[in-house]
């Protein structure tokens, strides 16, 4: 299902303005008795705006830990996005949001939201905005100040990545995320929202524990992502489960390698190109999974 439309507004290029949407996250905690908690209120937001001299119209959607991140969040998410494309009074879109979900999100969006003619960014930190040593004022100037076209972007700390290809790589280091490919894509067209379609997505990593019934498991979802091995291969006694599970569920297939990508004409035990699970080289797993849940397909 898709909505689409631009409205004119009255407030040209001279008035547009950067947006900051907040989402909570680690940018934004304060330690709670069991740790940190997001604490993404108006004006503990306001307060490091102004410290950072942020020049930017300010919104504060939710204040939630990423790691209860939801199909439904990240919907709501990309409605928002869409609607303040549509107001055209933006120069740039710059989303704060937790880390740990933070490559889910940028993928969803990117695939979610066609047409956005301004940049729009997602970056988080590893340590509280205030924190001696935080990443979070580096990370939130470079988000606002650097040079982008039009697209879905990542940024951690210096780099900036395309949003479809970010993944999280490091737990602790300033340099948190790492991508596919270090550029956005601009997009062209009508603007246009895509809702979910196929919400519950599983995800399968081939490990040589994972048995037949274990795959058999996720019939019951509406979409799959195989995470299988290297350049695509998986194990002999799995074949037969994955034949089965990709007849009836919408099913894509992903290598555990971050890079190098699937090539399914190398080794014997390579995935069988008959079976009806398209390869996903080029795509993060948080994309593949994202175009899942939106389309039922890559």
């Amino acid at each position: 299902m898709k909505t689409s439309e631009r409205t004119a507004d009255p407030m040209e290029s001279s008035a547009k303005r950067p947006l900051w949407i907040a989402t909570g996250g680690t940018v934004s905690c304060i330690q709670g008795e069991r740790g940190l908690v997001p604490a993404a209120s108006p004006e503990q937001m306001e307060r490091i705006k102004d410290e950072l001299c942020l020049d930017c119209r300010l919104l504060c959607l939710m204040n939630t830990d990423s790691a209860n991140n939801s199909v439904e969040i990240m919907d709501t998410l990309a409605q928002t996005v869409y609607d303040e494309l549509k107001k055209n009074i933006c120069s740039r879109i710059v989303i704060t949001h937790g880390t740990d979900t933070l490559a889910f999100t940028a993928a969803y969006l990117d695939s979610a939201v066609k047409g956005a003619d301004i940049p729009v960014v997602t970056v988080g930190s590893q340590l509280p905005y205030g924190t001696p040593g935080s990443d979070a004022p580096e990370n939130l100037r470079t988000a606002f100040n650097c040079e982008l076209g039009a697209g879905f972007y990542v940024v951690s700390y210096d780099s900036v990545y395309s949003a479809g290809s970010a993944y999280k790589a490091d737990s602790r280091d300033e340099r948190a995320f790492e991508g596919l490919y270090a550029e956005g894509r601009a997009q062209a067209g009508e603007l246009v929202l895509y809702r979910p379609k196929y919400p519950r997505v599983g995800v399968l990593w081939l490990t040589p524990f994972t048995l037949p019934e274990d795959v058999k498991a996720f019939e019951s979802y509406d979409a799959a992502v195989i995470c299988a091995y290297g350049t695509g291969t998986v194990p002999e006694r799995l074949i037969p489960a994955l034949r089965e599970l990709s007849a009836g569920v919408r099913t894509a297939v992903v290598s555990q390698c971050r890079r190098g990508g699937i090539r399914r004409d190398v080794y014997a035990t390579s995935l069988p190109k008959d079976l009806n699970i398209p390869d996903s080289s080029g795509i993060s797993l948080e994309k593949a999974a994202a175009m899942l849940a939106l389309f039922g397909s890559l």
